[in-house]
């Protein structure tokens, strides 16, 4: 490998990219709209980090490992969203980085640089890895894990050290399952067939995984299973991936990345159909056959390139579970889009290593231009609703509602956002925002508070008993109140808040869906 020098033309346009990736994400950082998953995330993070078990005491849809990260964030740095950002900035950014010591190490300076380029001008990526989501620490964790299986100097990190980082990927998301499962074989092929590493791996991976679940089943019994999937199938959205708005988001996210990745498969099915040589092979590296024109085995295109397999296989995998979940957004891809990119990135970057140079500089400016021309497609939304961009606004509705709430006050609402960024106490079963009115999706009232949800006939009960200081309430909410099945209407409902709070404030177009917000007090009596 050769290792690059500041004055190298390589590491220039290497730091002009990554400049380009920390520009427009510091940029998305403060003007990017605000997600409710942030304020779910980050609120139930201080629970976990208070000794509240995901699940068992509260309700949560994801894996645990991302609360206690955040958690700690919050309790050292306090509750502030633009903080929290910025860390997921970081992991972000670690993670570009870790990838691109993976590809220049496994391939070459052309890899290095189209890896930069599918990165760096995607901001639709640069949208995903700033919210605070899944996204940004998951990629963290699994490139962490490669970077250690590749570059590791010692058996004990190459094969064990990393096989426990992926399996802790799981623990963010659960849809890296596939890739975790597929890391010990390619790290059986990385290491030249030692079956002695395969079997580490597997002990590893698995006994990790199994540790981290049954600690879990332990405390939480069967709510866990409800947390990771049983509330995917109660509040499922039934979304086709031939809907309009699906398909059209999903390519124009990564409609470069996509075109580039068709066009490696039509390659090397190419190559395979017509039984040439693998062309992106040194001569010396095609084993020798009997046979002219014989194909090249699969095996030994495993033992040369086991990162390239096991980016495939664990891309596609991972991509069907997405499209086939309960609940689809184009944004889940975002999570294993880098293994994509790291399979185009070492295929395309070696196939580049052989065509005259003039051809790999068009080559390089046509994957700008379609980056930049597809740009327009992505999803990076700017907000600035009221005059205001999203931190900004959640700041003044955290502050708005201060002189109401007492030292130990709760409010109720289902913008969790509000309650994390001014540090107030939620009323039990609002974690998870709007889906946690479980009574809309058709849960009985027993269920709803078994599962740390609620329904109207529990809402009902918190207005009657003034239980929240403050109760904020949004338009969108309306059609789960509507849908609730426990009795108690929404006139009922209504009737009930407005006999014991009043409205102090009303913010217009707030939050992620731009809703009409009110804030409503305790009566005096």
């Amino acid at each position: 490998m050769v290792k690059l020098k500041y004055k190298n033309p390589v590491f220039i346009i290497s730091a002009i990219l990554i400049g380009i990736y920390i520009l427009t994400h510091v940029l998305i950082l403060y003007t990017g709209r605000y997600t409710c998953d942030e304020g779910n995330y980050l609120y139930s993070s201080t629970l976990a980090i208070k000794g509240q078990v995901p699940y068992k005491d509260f309700a949560f849809w994801q894996p645990p490992a991302m609360l206690y990260v955040y958690g700690i964030i919050s309790a050292v740095f306090g509750h502030s969203l633009a903080v929290a950002r910025w860390f997921s900035f970081l992991f972000g950014l670690a993670a570009l980085i870790l990838m691109s010591l993976i590809v220049f190490k496994k391939g070459n300076k052309h890899s290095l640089i189209l890896l930069l380029i599918l990165i760096s001008l995607n901001l639709s990526y640069s949208f995903d890895t700033t919210n605070v989501k899944t996204q940004s620490l998951s990629i963290f964790v699994y490139t962490l894990a490669l970077y250690c299986a590749v570059c590791g100097k010692s058996w004990k990190v190459k094969y064990i050290l990393s096989s426990l980082i992926m399996a802790l990927s799981v623990g963010v998301r659960t849809t890296m399952l596939p890739a975790v499962i597929l890391f010990p074989f390619y790290l059986y092929f990385e290491s030249g067939r030692n079956k002695k590493y395969l079997k580490l791996s597997l002990a590893s991976v698995f006994g990790t995984m199994v540790a981290g679940f049954a600690f879990f089943y332990i405390i939480s019994g069967t709510k866990v299973l409800f947390g990771l999937w049983g509330f995917f199938r109660l509040t499922t959205t039934h979304v086709s991936v031939f809907d309009a708005w699906y398909f059209k988001d999903l390519l124009g996210n990564q409609f470069v990345c996509y075109s580039l990745f068709v066009g490696v498969l039509v390659y090397l099915l190419y190559i395979a159909i017509t039984n040439r040589k693998f062309q992106i092979l040194n001569s010396n590296e095609i084993p020798h056959s009997d046979t002219p024109h014989s194909a090249i085995r699969v095996t030994h295109l495993l033992e040369h390139y086991p990162l390239e397999f096991y980016c495939l296989a664990a891309y596609l995998c991972i991509t069907l579970i997405h499209f086939t979940a309960p609940i689809k957004y184009p944004t889940h891809q975002t999570t294993n889009m880098p293994l994509m990119v790291m399979f185009i990135a070492l295929t395309a970057g070696r196939f580049l290593a052989k065509v005259e140079l003039r051809k790999a500089v068009a080559g390089y400016i046509v994957v700008i231009l379609l980056s930049l021309g597809s740009m327009v497609f992505q999803e990076y939304p700017v907000d600035r609703s009221g005059g205001k961009f999203p931190l900004a606004e959640i700041k003044q509705m955290a502050k708005v509602l201060k002189p109401y709430v007492g030292e130990n006050g709760e409010i109720f609402t289902f913008d969790t956002i509000i309650a994390y960024e001014g540090g107030y106490k939620l009323l039990p079963g609002l974690t998870i925002g709007v889906e946690n009115h479980f009574g809309g999706f058709g849960m009985s009232t027993e269920d709803c508070r078994k599962y740390k949800g609620v329904d109207n006939s529990i809402i009902k009960s918190y207005f009657e008993n003034r239980e929240a200081d403050v109760l904020i309430m949004q338009q969108r909410e309306i059609y789960f109140i509507k849908k609730d099945q426990s009795g108690v209407s929404m006139d009922e409902l209504m009737q009930t808040l407005h006999a014991n709070y009043e409205k102090i404030v009303e913010f217009d177009k707030f939050g992620q869906f731009k809703q009409k917000t009110f804030c409503f007090a305790k009566k005096n009596r």
